[in-house]
Order: C-alpha cells, then structure tokens, then sequence
C-alpha cells in the first residue's frame, strides 16, 4: 500500500482547503495492530486483513462495525526474471531443492497465503512447506528477496509487482478458482483528536478518485464483488 497511500494522501492534501499534511507509518498490518494498542498515535488505520483490524477492535482502538472495506487484491507467484528452478505453476513449488520465501506467520499475505495453499492435496502442500527457506515480516521483504535472486520463488500480491521490480521478476498467475480475494480495512481510530479529518480521509479513499488512484497500483475496487 505505500505507493498508493503515498499518492491517496497527496491528493487528498490537495482537495483540503486548510494545509494538511498525511503522515503515514507503512510498516506490515501485524506490527502496526500491537502498536497501536500499546498506545501509538494514530488517526486512522488500515489493514490488509480482517483478523489484524480485529486486534485492534480488542484493543479498544477501534469501534467495532466502524472498520469499511476499501480494497480488494489477490495473489500471484514471483520467481527471479531468469526462472532459474523453471517454475511454472503453484504445484512446481513442491518440487525438491526450491527456495520459497513467504511472509511470517500473522502477516496479512501469509494468512491468504495458507489459504490458498490449503486448496491443494495435502502432501503437497506439506512439501511446498518444507521448501520455505525465508519467513519476512512484510511483504516487500518477500518481494526484495525474490527480485534479489536469493530465493527461487515468492507468494505476493499482485500489487506488490510493481514498476520498480517488474523486470527483475517473473509472474506465475495462479488459477482463480483457488486465489483467495484479500479485504483491505480502513477504519478511524477513537481516540485520534482528528476525528473529521479521519473521516474525510476515509471518505477519499472510497471515493470515485481514491479508487482510481488505487487500481492504478493493482489493488480491485472496494466493491468488486457486490458490483459483479
């Protein structure tokens, strides 16, 4: 989300009457959520799951049933643009002496992940597993790392192969039919003292506008599957 939030908050600054500056803090939703309820400001959060916006319900940061969904995304596979371990499909990661690099238990795309991979027979899913040689606290990291050449596959969003990486890396498409569809949350937080810009900011983002600026970075509409 940081080159989309990065732009959303430009031309949200640019639609206020008052000088509002955006201040973002791009860390992974799991280790924003404990932060947050250790007491760090904060106006608004966004996760890129359910189960970390719930943390911070409990929390008592947020209100329950105030959390929207902003954004959809889906994930893909990425291998280094030289395809050195000729990887072709999800089943390939299964194969012997592949590097797998995936997010770290708890991370938003990891969850997705596992879902996804719980589509698949057992034991193949045990061997793609088995395969994992790196657990990143972000996705960017997994991103990185494959794009590096230090792993032989990655499991990301389809956002995250952006600009600056998209020759450096190979997509695999996964089938859609087992690609799970990943809900970005935006929600105020209570105790902010910014309340109406929070909402304002929120409002942006779900606007004609904001997902224009957000498609423009990959992510689906908020309302993808009600539209269909």
């Amino acid at each position: 989300l940081t080159d989309a939030f990065t732009e959303l908050g430009e031309a949200f600054s640019a639609h206020t009457a008052q000088q509002v500056e955006v201040l973002f803090n791009f860390a992974g939703s799991s280790t924003l959520a404990p932060q947050l309820n250790n007491g760090a400001p904060a106006n608004i959060f966004a996760s890129a799951d359910e189960a970390q916006m719930r943390v911070v319900i409990g929390g008592g940061r947020v209100e329950d049933g105030h959390p929207q969904v902003f954004a959809h995304n889906q994930l893909a596979i990425i291998v280094p643009a030289s395809n050195p371990a000729n990887i072709q499909s999800l089943e390939d990661l299964a194969q012997d002496n592949i590097g797998l690099v995936l997010a770290a238990k708890g991370v938003p795309v990891r969850t997705y992940t596992d879902q996804l991979l719980n589509n698949l027979p057992a034991a193949v899913a045990e061997k793609i597993y088995a395969n994992i040689v790196s657990e990143e606290l972000s996705v960017r990291h997994v991103v990185a790392r494959v794009a590096l050449n230090e792993a032989d596959a990655g499991i990301v969003y389809q956002s995250d192969i952006t600009a600056d990486v998209e020759n450096d890396v190979q997509v695999i498409t996964l089938p859609a039919e087992i690609n799970p569809i990943a809900s970005y949350l935006i929600a105020p937080v209570v105790d902010s003292g910014q309340q109406d810009l929070a909402n304002a900011f929120i409002q942006f983002v779900l606007s004609e506008e904001g997902q224009t600026i957000l498609s423009r970075y990959g992510l689906l509409p908020h309302c993808e599957e009600a539209c269909e």
